[in-house]
């Protein structure tokens, strides 16, 4: 693996932090933008890009890092997410199929799309909602939230072939 060079400047652009990292691949930023999290060889890690520290995770097969430091990841081979939660807690939420793509609403909630349902998930709790499920044929494919609007993309079969779609949702689930 190629090493990446990730550098952290200042608002005033003088380095703050500068790291060679062999294997970084996925990296994303929290909400607020202040902790990038990304999968290395071995593992999932979050730099808080204010105190510049770096914590380690379980290598996941997807992530995300909520505004205050809350970490979800699919357990690699499993339908699996463990959430690690800002006070240090941890719990196991198992779904009834495999996780494509996770993200942090604006409330702290977790968001999870299946090949076939988008659901709500409760950090503290663990408690799943479903928010929305695909009817017909096709499959979601990518969710993002950006300023608090869910964008959900999907690939549908129409006639013999397939077409792209993109829903704007709000926070709990209402196409907009």
């Amino acid at each position: 693996a190629v090493p990446v060079r990730v550098r952290v400047l200042s608002p005033g652009g003088q380095v703050q932090l500068e790291k060679k990292i062999a294997g970084l691949t996925d990296p994303i930023l929290s909400v607020d933008g202040d902790q990038l999290a990304f999968r290395t060889r071995r593992s999932t890690a979050v730099l808080d890009l204010e105190s510049l520290s770096v914590t380690q995770y379980p290598r996941y097969a997807s992530f995300a890092v909520d505004a205050d430091g809350a970490v979800a990841g699919v357990v690699i081979g499993t339908n699996d997410i463990r959430l690690h939660n800002s006070d240090g807690s941890s719990i196991e939420i198992a779904l009834p199929a495999a996780p494509r793509r996770l993200a942090f609403a604006d409330d702290g909630n977790l968001l999870v799309v299946t090949s076939r349902t988008l659901f709500q998930v409760d950090p503290q709790l663990g408690a799943i909602r479903v928010l929305s499920a695909l009817q017909g044929l096709g499959e979601f494919r990518d969710l993002r939230v950006l300023r608090g609007v869910v964008h959900l993309g999907a690939r549908l079969m129409q006639g013999k072939g397939f077409s792209g779609h993109h829903w704007v949702l709000n926070g709990q689930g209402k196409v907009l």
